[in-house]
């Protein structure tokens, strides 16, 4: 589950989506997969608490994980009702998700990272997510390993209209400030783990 703002003259504004409910592009997941795949053998059980109808934890689930989805909406898919920013314990150390982009982004980052004390987050949020005096401090205390930044621009309506540049931030430890890395931007896949990669040849 995220938000996100189309942008566009006022008059082609199109309304905001009840919860702000914009599911995450298999394209995005799928990209981040194929990053981070080495250093995710290491997790079994990854948790998704913004599962929204599941789109990131199904790709999560091709890749051969267990995912521990849930949501405060019920959209059918993980465990509906469950407010993220109030639980007190995940059953992973491993989290991978895509929370809402507003005012509650960065409260989820605090939450997950500084909170709960997961050791791995990785977390789909703008690429200028830290360019705020704000949210200094919590770069300068918590600083991410790695960033992957998305080489093209996530369609999150699915209407070809979102223009936000967007990147995946992933904690993984301990690291100090000055030792983030910044990777090469993530290129857009064209077809879906090797099964689709197989089936695409085939045609």
């Amino acid at each position: 589950m995220t938000s996100i703002m189309v942008w566009g003259a006022p008059e082609k504004m199109a309304p905001r989506r009840e919860n702000d409910f914009y599911p995450t592009p298999w394209q995005a997941t799928e990209a981040f997969m194929l990053a981070e795949a080495e250093l995710l053998e290491r997790f079994d059980l990854i948790c998704e608490p913004f599962c929204g109808d599941g789109a990131m934890a199904k790709v999560m689930e091709r890749y051969g994980k267990e995912v521990y989805a849930t949501d405060l909406i019920d959209r059918g898919y993980g465990q509906g009702g469950v407010d993220f920013l109030k639980t007190t314990s995940l059953p992973s150390n491993a989290m991978v998700s895509n929370p809402p982009f507003g005012d509650l982004a960065p409260l989820c980052v605090e939450h997950a990272i500084l909170t709960l004390g997961v050791d791995y987050v990785a977390l789909i949020l703008k690429s200028h997510f830290f360019h705020a005096k704000s949210r200094r401090e919590l770069f300068c205390r918590r600083p991410p390993a790695r960033i992957h930044p998305y080489g093209w621009r996530v369609d999150f309506t699915g209407g070809g209209s979102q223009h936000t540049e967007m990147s995946m931030f992933v904690w993984d430890g301990i690291v100090e400030v000055g030792q983030t890395r910044y990777f090469p931007p993530l290129l857009e896949p064209q077809c879906q783990n090797q099964t689709d990669m197989f089936s695409l040849l085939k045609k």
